[in-house]
């Protein structure tokens, strides 16, 4: 039984990556697999690799700031260090596809600072919220500036976003004067009403303070993506630029691929068809990701490897106190 179990979870793992590489596949023989040859030798490598480069040394320790700052108002608090350390250490798994990632940075924390998996699934799960609330606030403010159908229904899903925010704040208001549950029984059902009670008892101030140390993260996206633009002899202006990434960043975040691989860039020929050739557009939107998928494995394992050396985590592990 076991090994029918683990070749469903590799399945599971491997399926969306091969449906996203097929897609790409079918995006490059579109454009033309010439011309996409081509505009790869006319990018600025130099200047491409540079931009990549300081965007990957900025935003790893912008993205530890908010799980820092998270699991203190979760009273799990955590020395920054050792977060950015485990972070950093979870894009080894991230490779994956974004929920292992966020799932071995959940057991990771949990194995070397003690903090409970219930207070892990809502820190991944307010981080997460988040950063979807920011993209849908940034493609809501920049309606307009691109003339897309593709675009105009992302922007529709942003505003439901914008409007399931207010609905959650709503609900945060009933449950903190009175209106939730304030005893869980012994039970799985209890259990699960737990967390719900613990996420429900975090702070307005919280809420407020996580967005706005993601905020920064968010722009150095938006930032990264434009200086990227010449090195592809791309032409964008900021805002529409801001409607189009925000418009993919949203797509992303439907699983049918890792990291919305194939399924974004389509859309992204769609929303980019003015700013130059369509194989210039796709070399813009698959370089990003292969040359971060090096960066994080590399910097993935150097720090998985720091973390198993302070034994946190493998045989010889000490135990920690959940807090």
């Amino acid at each position: 039984m076991d090994k029918p179990s683990s070749a469903w979870r590799w399945i599971r793992i491997l399926a969306p990556w091969f449906l996203g590489i097929a897609i790409v596949a079918a995006l490059i023989r579109f454009v033309s697999p010439d011309a996409f040859l081509e505009a790869l030798r006319q990018a600025d490598a130099a200047r491409v690799m540079a931009v990549l480069m300081g965007y990957f040394i900025a935003a790893l320790p912008l993205d530890a700031l908010g799980y820092w700052s998270l699991l203190r108002d979760l009273r799990s608090p955590v020395r920054y260090r050792d977060v950015l350390l485990a972070r950093g250490a979870s894009l080894a798994f991230g490779v994956l596809n974004y929920t292992v990632g966020q799932g071995g940075l959940a057991w990771i924390l949990h194995k070397s600072a003690g903090v409970d998996l219930a207070r892990c699934g809502l820190l991944v799960l307010f981080i997460s919220a988040a950063d979807l609330f920011l993209i849908a606030l940034a493609a809501a403010l920049t309606t307009g500036s691109t003339q897309s159908p593709a675009l105009g229904i992302i922007q529709t899903a942003a505003w439901v976003i914008l409007a399931a925010t207010a609905a959650y704040a709503a609900l945060k208001l009933f449950w903190r004067s009175g209106g939730g549950m304030r005893e869980t029984p012994p039970t799985r059902r209890g259990r699960i009403l737990a967390v719900l009670r613990l996420g429900m008892e975090l702070s307005f101030a919280a809420h407020i303070r996580l967005a706005l140390l993601r905020a920064p993260r968010i722009a150095v996206i938006f930032t990264g993506f434009y200086l990227l633009l010449p090195g592809f002899q791309l032409q964008a202006g900021l805002a529409e630029l801001v409607a189009a990434i925000s418009a993919t960043t949203l797509a992303g975040a439907i699983p049918l691929t890792p990291f919305g691989l194939g399924t974004t860039h389509a859309l992204g020929l769609e929303l980019m068809k003015t700013w130059g050739p369509q194989a210039r557009i796709l070399a813009y939107g698959l370089v990003p990701p292969v040359v971060f998928f090096v960066l994080d494995l590399a910097a993935g394992l150097g720090c998985l490897a720091a973390v198993r050396a302070r034994g946190w985590i493998g045989p010889g592990a000490a135990p920690r106190e959940e807090s």
